[in-house]
């Protein structure tokens, strides 16, 4: 069967090496190819761990802005709570100060008998203003002159006449 055919003395060229060498070629194409994939996944993955940074940081600061807000607010409100309290006891004050005035443009005529006491203690002040036969045995055990050496007759003399007045205006009885 192979008998015609003869070999040649030159050798040919192997085309296989050729092919190789292309294979080669081609594989560090793919190599190639694939790191530049995988730098782009590494430039890709740190452009998302970023982005993700800087929404951390966004959200950081919207936070902070948030809490610097409510304070402010906070601030705000307890300086207008201060501001209306004191608006309320200077109003209290007032108040206070025009009963008192009242009380003693009513009464005047008692008060002025008496003109060498330089001050009425805060408790017959009060009884004044909220005149009860309670209170008036209790001023009376408290300033009674004969026992208690030290304080004024004026005092119980001031708590009788009120006494009388009150009582022909408006005297409210407590048992």
């Amino acid at each position: 069967m192979y008998e015609g055919k003869e070999k040649s003395s030159k050798p040919k060229p192997e085309k296989k090496n050729f092919k190789k060498q292309n294979v080669k070629k081609n594989q560090q194409k793919k190599i190639r190819k694939k790191k530049s994939v995988k730098k782009d996944n590494k430039w890709d993955d740190f452009i998302k761990k970023k982005e993700e940074e800087l929404k951390c940081e966004r959200e950081k600061y919207k936070k902070q802005r948030r809490q610097a807000e409510e304070m402010r607010k906070k601030k705000k409100e307890a300086k207008e709570k201060q501001r209306r309290q004191a608006e309320e006891t200077q109003k209290k004050k007032k108040e206070a100060k025009e009963k008192f005035n009242k009380i003693l443009s009513k009464y005047s005529n008692i008060l002025s008998k008496y003109s060498n006491i330089n001050s009425i203690p805060m408790d017959i002040i009060n009884w004044m203003n909220h005149t009860t036969k309670t209170g008036y045995h209790n001023l009376l055990k408290k300033y009674h002159p004969d026992k208690n050496n030290n304080i004024c007759i004026d005092y119980i003399k001031i708590i009788n006449e009120w006494r009388s007045q009150s009582k022909k205006v408006s005297f409210v009885s407590c048992k």
